[in-house]
């Protein structure tokens, strides 16, 4: 935060019934409980201020998310269950919010950052699976890295899993990721008024015309002259098949692209890492220079 206060990631445990596991995972007899993230202010000295925890204001039994059952892999335990997987937080100054990327429950979250310490419950707004905030436009899967843009907007990396139409026996067309930007309006007094809008949208492809996608990971960042750097991070099948001839091994594509009207825009810089050496990049970032101190200036 500008104040010099840090905002940070934590997790703790929330006990769940016979009948919500039941309800959840129908055919998992595991006596398992949900494991919610926890955003904390701290200061530098460790001090914790405040605290807030997706378990209070996102309601499991609506939404207990895509990744709650065994056959969902590595977030599945015998006795805990990665129910949100928050993987971004970040203050929003002219809301005064803080902000969470809550991954397995396809919602992006805004919490009122109040003056009073302690622990903090007060929803500012949803957006994405059953939300408090209208979209007008797609809301976004399985996403990360949400970030407040200089006029109040949010730049998203849309993972895309789970996306309806793109997965299943009747997929009507493949997965793919997206890069988003999407205006909110939540400036009237009267709450009921707020709405969110898709301003932007970009979408890669491969050279056989295929989308890309990337299952997990990535990023996506402003750049200070208004390009958008999109780290899709994670191409490939995961977990990886070295015994499956048609296992595509996972890589990385960092793009710089101009954006243009509502979809699109002119890619201006690329980089594919090689993928015969399955490697991935969690994120990327756009360094002005390595080149500073006395010695440098001209």
């Amino acid at each position: 935060r500008p104040n010099g206060n840090i905002l940070a990631l934590s997790t703790t445990i929330h006990e769940l019934t016979d009948e919500q596991r039941e309800d959840f995972c129908p055919k998992d007899d595991n006596p398992f409980n949900a494991i919610s993230d926890v955003v904390v202010e701290f200061e530098p000295d460790g001090t914790v201020l405040r605290t807030w925890d997706l378990w209070d204001v996102i309601d499991i039994n609506e939404t207990p998310g895509a990744e709650m059952c065994t056959d969902a892999g590595i977030f599945a335990g015998v006795s805990t269950r990665d129910w949100t997987h928050a993987n971004s937080v970040v203050y929003d100054h002219e809301r005064d919010a803080v902000i969470v990327s809550s991954r397995h429950t396809d919602q992006i979250v805004a919490f009122d950052h109040l003056e009073d310490l302690g622990h903090q419950t007060s929803l500012r707004w949803i957006i994405g699976t059953n939300g408090t905030l209208p979209l007008d436009g797609e809301q976004t899967y399985h996403q990360h890295a949400v970030e407040v843009l200089d006029d109040g907007s949010l730049i998203v990396y849309d993972n895309g899993n789970h996306r309806p139409g793109t997965t299943g026996k009747n997929a009507e067309s493949p997965p793919y990721s997206r890069v988003v930007i999407y205006e909110v309006d939540d400036s009237s007094d009267d709450a009921a008024d707020w709405s969110a809008r898709q301003l932007w949208e970009h979408i890669a492809y491969e050279d056989d015309g295929t989308p890309v996608y990337a299952s997990f990971i990535s990023d996506a960042d402003m750049l200070p002259g208004g390009n958008v750097l999109i780290t899709h991070g994670g191409i490939g099948d995961q977990p990886p098949d070295p015994d499956d001839p048609d296992n595509v091994p996972l890589h990385a594509l960092i793009i710089e692209v101009v954006p243009e009207g509502e979809s699109g825009g002119e890619v201006v810089w690329e980089f594919r890492s090689d993928p015969s050496s399955p490697n991935t990049s969690y994120r990327s970032e756009r360094i002005e220079t390595f080149y500073v101190g006395e010695q440098w200036e001209r």
